[in-house]
């Protein structure tokens, strides 16, 4: 295979307690690198051990590259929900890490077409796709990347065999969507801006993205100034100009005809 997606190396409470220890040892030392024995006396996890999971850590943004490596924010969030226990937090990091990463949603999808998964077949699966060595320790690493499914809430296990959460891929598809519509509203709104702006700068009229603001010097060196929301209706418009006109008529006394 082209590209291969580096899974795990350890059950998932092993992993946590890594992730925890690349926290921990990592603020202790105010952020500077930690050094592979380091974490091993920290944690009482073998070199060996912390090594095949390093690739994994690594990929999904929770510790930096190069032989010596640090937390980065997200781990130290995801080892602190861990600490204080805090679930929803947990969940949201572990959606996060998820919904960002190809080969995850991917095996995902999987699931979703199959309905139901026989979690021996879907450990399978995951290892194969991934394009490793098939051993242990790649098993073990698909049934740790099964757990973080679980504990993200979009999958579920029932008498061995792995669903999907419907409602929580249906979340998931709504958030793209509104994300999605969002990005293209905010390109249409500076498309609108940039228009709007245009023919402001060619009528001497200054436009700061909410209002128009027209500005006149009176003959006694005093400025007139006429504030319009960018965002008035023609019917706004309309009632605009009619009350200034009524105000001229009014106030300054001048001619039906004017």
């Amino acid at each position: 295979m082209d590209t291969v997606f580096k899974l795990p190396g350890s059950s998932y409470k092993e992993l946590i307690k890594i992730i925890q220890g690349y926290a921990t040892c990592s603020k202790s030392k105010r952020g500077t690198a930690v050094q592979l024995s380091e974490l091993s006396q920290g944690t009482g996890i073998s070199r060996t051990i912390i090594s095949r999971n390093n690739g994994f850590l690594v990929q999904v943004g929770l510790v930096t590259e190069g032989s010596k490596k640090n937390a980065t924010d997200l781990c130290q969030e995801l080892a602190s929900a861990y600490l204080n226990n805090i679930a929803d937090e947990i969940k949201r990091i572990w959606r996060l890490i998820v919904e960002k990463d190809a080969f995850l949603t991917r095996m995902l999808s999987y699931v979703e077409t199959q309905e139901k998964v026989e979690r021996s077949d879907f450990v399978d699966h995951i290892v194969h796709y991934s394009g490793v060595t098939r051993s242990n320790n790649s098993k073990s690493g698909a049934a740790t990347i099964i757990d973080i499914f679980k504990i993200a809430g979009f999958a579920e296990e029932h008498d061995g065999k792995i669903s999907v959460n419907q409602t929580e891929l249906l979340n998931l598809q709504l958030e793209e969507s509104e994300a999605a519509d969002t990005d293209v509203e905010e390109s249409n709104t500076h498309l609108q801006l940039d228009h709007l702006n245009s023919v402001a700068e060619k009528n001497n009229i200054c436009a700061d993205g909410n209002f128009f603001v027209q500005a006149y010097t009176c003959e006694a060196g005093k400025e007139a100034k006429i504030i319009i929301p960018t965002d008035a209706t023609q019917d706004d418009l309309l009632m605009i100009r009619d009350m200034f006109l009524l105000l001229m008529k009014r106030k300054y006394k001048l001619p039906d005809d004017q």
